[in-house]
């Protein structure tokens, strides 16, 4: 009976070894595969370093749009390409940047990080969400584990410990389920357009690729308020400007359009004050299609289109901006 335990006992306690060795062999390799692709990883964790990830990876874009959801949700850019290379005889390949969240810090990163790209031309967005106070969001994470002070319990400064020195921990935000998918639409980011993938409605946005372009007519596509350089002292803009006057880069800025209830907050006196000093310091032109409202079929809220007006917008964008981008192409 004792020798039976024994051997029970045995058994039991091998079983744990194999067990606990295991779990640790696969942490190892874990902790291994992600710091070999730290990039890749870090790039799941967060919308905006995906698409930088993406944009890196494609890596023969010549324009870029940057920008809020409202920018995300009025440009089509597989759109864009074939309605531009259908019209001129010099082909284009363009990259929709914008994401949602967007912040200050979020949007000034996001033109840095383009400004160091190959991208010829940045189409840029400059509705007030783009100059909202926030924060970075994913190196936040890593800059709160490692603070040490008096007041940290055990666990804290554990955790502090594994997230400086253990990636996985780091980037545990990497392992959430939609994670596959997005390290899928890297390693795709050259075959497929995965605008839809950041959007409402992914479902929808599928459906309507089987769909024929519709066409629409003169008077539903409004004109943009051109506002072109003057001599001002507003410097509401004097952040963007720093960033954007030393590159040899093709700049222009757009405001995409929305409904009527939010025209006096976007077109305004003051805005197209700020926008002339913006054109005049960086002589660039600013597209402001926020004076005239956008019919209601076109909008999925107040000011974000639904695939409808994403199609009007976007063909409106070609009709606007092709003479200038073929300038520098």
């Amino acid at each position: 009976m004792h020798l039976e335990v024994s051997f029970l006992l045995w058994i039991l306690v091998k079983g744990l070894i194999k067990y606990t060795l295991s779990i640790v062999l696969v942490l190892i390799c874990t902790e291994v595969f992600v710091s070999q692709n730290h990039t890749y990883f870090k790039a799941l964790s967060d919308k905006l370093l995906l698409k930088l990830e993406m944009l890196k990876k494609r890596g023969d874009d010549e324009l870029v749009f940057i920008g809020s959801s409202k920018t995300l949700d009025a440009v089509d850019s597989e759109l864009f390409n074939t309605t531009f290379n259908e019209k001129s005889s010099r082909k284009i390949k363009t990259f929709n940047m914008a994401t949602t969240g967007q912040n200050k810090k979020r949007f000034f990163h996001t033109i840095k990080k383009v400004l160091n790209s190959q991208v010829k031309v940045l189409v840029i967005e400059v509705s007030y969400v783009n100059f909202i106070k926030g924060k970075l969001g994913f190196n936040e994470l890593k800059e709160k584990l490692i603070k040490d002070s008096e007041s940290q319990s055990f666990e804290e400064k554990f955790q502090s410990f594994l997230g400086s020195n253990l990636k996985m921990v780091e980037l545990r935000k990497a392992f959430k389920p939609k994670a596959l998918l997005r390290l899928f639409m890297i390693f795709t980011s050259n075959i497929f357009n995965h605008d839809m993938w950041f959007r409402s409605n992914t479902i929808k946005q599928i459906a309507s690729k089987f769909s024929s372009i519709p066409e629409f007519k003169t008077d539903v596509l409004i004109e943009p308020e051109i506002i072109e350089s003057n001599l001002s002292t507003d410097n509401k803009f004097v952040d963007l400007v720093n960033i954007l006057k030393m590159t040899d880069k093709k700049i222009i800025f757009i405001n995409p359009p929305i409904g009527e209830k939010g025209i006096k907050k976007e077109c305004n006196v003051l805005n197209h004050r700020s926008y002339e000093a913006l054109s005049h310091k960086l002589s660039s032109k600013i597209y402001d299609y926020t004076c005239v409202a956008f019919d209601k079929k076109f909008l999925r809220d107040l000011t974000h289109l639904n695939s409808l007006g994403r199609s009007a917008f976007t063909q409106m964008l070609v009709r606007d901006l092709k003479s200038e981008i073929i300038e520098v192409l």
